[in-house]
C-alpha cells in the first residue's frame, strides 16, 4: 500500500518506455500518455493528496542489449513546466526500432538505470518510476550482454528496490520510491516468471496498471495521486 504525508513535495519522475520495433503500434500511445501524466502532475494542482511544488521528468527509451548497438536512450532531467517543450522534443526523437527476435526486451536493466538516476533527495521528495512495457522482461540469465553492476537475478532486483542500491552514494531512497508499471495488451498469455504482474507482490510501493484500451488509462490521475503520497 502506498503511504505518505499530506504536504507539498518535490517529485522526480523517470519514464522507461519500450522503444523496440515491436512497440511501433504502442510507442505513440506511450508518448501521449506521458504528456497526459505531465498535465495531471503540473506543479501545484490542488486535487492531489500531496501538492507538488517542483517536478522534474526524465525518459529512458529501452531496447535490447543482445541485439542493439544503442540499447538505452537516456535523457537528462527536464524541469517542468519551464523545460516541457524540450522534453517533448526529446520524446519525438525516440523511434521504434531494433530489438531481438523474442518479444522480451532489456526492461529490467532500464529499471535499474532509472533507479540510478540523480534523484532529488529532500525530506518530502518522491522518486517515481513510470515504466511502460509492451512485453514481459528479458531475464538476467537470458541476457549475457549487459553493463557491469546489473542485478544477477530478479530476486536481487526486488531486494534493491526494497532496501536500496548496493553502491555507496546512491541517491535512490526506497522510502521515497514509487513504481508504476503500465503494461500494454495485458490480456496476452503469460508463461514466464516473473511477469510484470508479479512486481507488486514483491516490491514495496508498486502498482500494476494493465492497458487493454485507452479507457484503462482514464484513472491514471488516481494512480499518480497515490504515487506522490
Amino acid at each position: 500500500m502506498l503511504i505518505g504525508e499530506s504536504s507539498g513535495r518535490s517529485v522526480d519522475l523517470v519514464v522507461p518506455v519500450d522503444a523496440t520495433s515491436s512497440s511501433w503500434l504502442a510507442l505513440d500511445s506511450y508518448k501521449q500518455k506521458i504528456k497526459d501524466a505531465l498535465r495531471i502532475l503540473e506543479p501545484g494542482l490542488p486535487q492531489f493528496y500531496a501538492r507538488i511544488t517542483s517536478l522534474r521528468v526524465k525518459v529512458i527509451g529501452y531496447r535490447d542489449y543482445l541485439a542493439d548497438p544503442e540499447p538505452m536512450l537516456i535523457s537528462p532531467f527536464f524541469r517542468i513546466p519551464d523545460e516541457t517543450p524540450a522534453l517533448f522534443d526529446y520524446l519525438d526523437t525516440i523511434e521504434a526500432k531494433g530489438g531481438g527476435e523474442t518479444p522480451q526486451e532489456s526492461a529490467l536493466e532500464a529499471l535499474v538505470l532509472a533507479m540510478r538516476s540523480d534523484w532529488t533527495n529532500e525530506s518530502l521528495s518522491r522518486q517515481v518510476i513510470l515504466l511502460f512495457a509492451d512485453a514481459d522482461p528479458l531475464l538476467p540469465e537470458e541476457c549475457g550482454v549487459r553493463p557491469e553492476g546489473m542485478h544477477r537475478s530478479v530476486e536481487e532486483l526486488y531486494r534493491w528496490w526494497n532496501t536500496g542500491l548496493p553502491e555507496a552514494g546512491s541517491s535512490f531512497d526506497p522510502r521515497k520510491a514509487r513504481l508504476i508499471i503500465a503494461m500494454n495488451d495485458a490480456d496476452q498469455s503469460h508463461s514466464r516468471f516473473p511477469t510484470w504482474e508479479d512486481f507488486p507482490q514483491n516490491c514495496h510501493n508498486c502498482v500494476y496498471v494493465p492497458i487493454k484500451s485507452p479507457k484503462d488509462w482514464a484513472n491514471v490521475d488516481e494512480v499518480l495521486d497515490l504515487a506522490v503520497r
